[in-house]
């Protein structure tokens, strides 16, 4: 990764742990329903996320599919361009 994707990844991985109020060791492939992330933990993300990155998700974008492992977040925040 290069550093806006490094800064990305903690940006993420950060918000993630703080959903979970927990701290544990996540890497970019790891599946977060397995770490404790429901569907109500993944609204507080999803907040969580906005808040920090100053976007709005659009509907189309929150899928299951886009919020299962902090790659696939990243993936998804490039449409919005975001590059911490």
């Amino acid at each position: 990764m290069d550093n806006g994707s490094n800064q990305l990844f903690g940006t993420v991985r950060d918000a993630v742990l703080a959903v979970l109020k927990r701290n544990i060791a996540l890497d970019e492939h790891t599946n977060l329903s397995h770490e404790g992330i429901d569907s109500i933990t993944t609204v507080r993300l999803l907040i969580e996320l906005e808040k920090r990155l100053h976007i709005q998700f659009r509907e189309e974008d929150l899928t299951l599919d886009n919020f299962v492992t902090i790659r696939s977040i990243m993936k998804t925040l490039e449409n919005y361009g975001v590059m911490v």
